[in-house]
């Protein structure tokens, strides 16, 4: 049965009202939300000096004796702010307590933990298993962890050695297998100091390195240079193997230092810097291809090879004709230079001609004093006659420069069959040569 009380109450305005009709209370409030509505900290528990605890908008403050003990907060405001669970500073927070309760944390999200202490020794730990759980371990159980089921793990090493098993729990490394973390090497069999990226040696074989693919594929080592590619090494199938430039350069081999001794083009030329030997074997042209180069043709090669080098480079031979001879004679007019034991003449006898075999360009006529003296003040004109004609073509006025006079005409040619006189003119009377070797030089056409 209700209890029924009655006192007087002094009642402000809003400190303390009531709702009849939903039997709520409020305090510091018009419209209370709930049967008790305190608008303020409210406090359950004793005076200051005992323990209490008080309840606020965003928190919950615990005292024992009257000293803070701890809070729950909503920080930094209860509409967009974190829980806290907070103790005293230097104080601990427990879950589970006492230690007879089993109290499990399960976090839906992520963990955070701002601050762990690095371990001097060997110490108890913390471990998160596969699962997510978070589980104390002691130290002889992390060691135990660590060897998975199998034992602790066991070994040594040294500085810059890369480490590898030597068996079901134990790690060693060997002195010959290298890290360089300076310059990022990695050495193989090549000492202390790897000088490259990957440097290997071995000096008790041959097979240094062996790069094996799939039986069906096309095992092969790229080149770039940044992200381009501009070289392939590849085992391109059927037996096949193939070096290739990847980019619009050539591909080049070189000896002895050389940058190229051996050029392919982009397009395919094939340039060769020395000689080209064939032993035992045949060259072989396909298509318009010609050999170039060739001097004669072996008459055991096939009527077809005729083709290849009616086009062959050199096109041209050069033949030089050498005369000597005395000029003492006082004469102005022409005179033709002998080809045999005569002297020098203006007539056109048949032993001053000389009889063209094939095509050809005549490229220079050269006339040296090489005995007697070179008389001075006069010029001299050299001139070459054709098939008997009496207007040569002619060289300008030359004056001789240490004992020599030099004229290369320009695109003088002749046909097969001609014959030619070569001669000189002098300005002046009386003016002398004396002992004379005259050289033309004839390019023929190749036969």
């Amino acid at each position: 049965m209700p209890i029924n009380y009655y006192c007087d109450v002094e009642v402000q305005s809003n400190v303390l009202t009531t709702d009849t009709s939903n039997s709520r209370v409020g305090v510091n409030i018009a419209s209370p939300a709930t049967t008790f509505h305190a608008n303020g900290v409210v406090r359950a528990g004793g005076s200051n000096s005992q323990t209490y605890t008080e309840i606020g908008p965003d928190s919950i403050f615990f005292y024992n004796t009257g000293v803070f003990r701890g809070s729950i907060d909503l920080y930094p405001n209860s509409s967009s702010g974190n829980l806290y669970i907070t103790g005293a500073n230097g104080t601990t927070v427990y879950f589970g307590a006492p230690t007879s309760w089993t109290t499990n944390i399960s976090v839906q999200g992520q963990a955070t933990i701002s601050t762990i202490s690095n371990a001097t020794s060997d110490t108890d730990k913390f471990l998160v298993s596969d699962s997510g759980t978070i589980k104390y371990r002691t130290g002889a159980e992390v060691r135990a962890d660590i060897g998975a089921g199998t034992g602790t793990v066991t070994g040594t090493g040294s500085s810059a050695r890369v480490a590898f098993w030597n068996g079901a729990s134990n790690i060693t490394s060997d002195s010959e297998f290298i890290w360089n973390s300076t310059n990022n090497y990695l050495g193989i069999g090549a000492g202390s100091s790897p000088q490259s990226p990957l440097h290997v040696k071995n000096t008790s074989t041959d097979n240094i390195v062996k790069i094996v693919g799939d039986s069906s594929g096309k095992p092969q080592i790229n080149i770039f240079t940044g992200t381009t590619e501009v070289g392939r090494i590849l085992a391109s199938g059927n037996g096949d193997f193939t070096i290739s430039n990847q980019s619009t350069g050539s591909l080049n081999f070189g000896t002895g230092g050389s940058a190229s001794r051996l050029r392919i083009a982009n397009g395919g030329d094939v340039t060769i810097e020395n000689d080209l030997t064939i032993t035992g074997g045949d060259l072989t042209l396909s298509g318009t291809g010609r050999i170039q180069g060739v001097d004669t043709v072996s008459s055991g090669t096939d009527a077809a090879n005729k083709d290849y080098v009616d086009q062959h480079v050199p096109t041209t031979t050069q033949t030089i004709i050498n005369s000597n001879f005395l000029d003492s004679g006082s004469t102005t007019s022409s005179l033709r230079i002998p080809f045999n034991s005569l002297n020098e003449t203006t007539s056109n006898q048949y032993y001053n001609c000389m009889d063209m075999p094939a095509n050809g360009t005549v490229k220079r006529f050269r006339m040296h004093n090489t005995s007697g003296s070179l008389s001075t003040g006069f010029t001299t004109i050299m001139q070459i006659f054709k098939n008997g004609s009496t207007t040569p073509t002619s060289s300008g006025s030359l004056t001789a420069s240490s004992g020599q006079i030099e004229w290369e005409p320009s695109n003088y040619t002749f046909n097969k069959g001609d014959h030619l006189q070569f001669a000189y003119a002098k300005s002046a009377g009386a003016k002398y040569w004396q002992g004379v070797s005259a050289s033309i030089i004839i390019e023929f056409n190749q036969v």
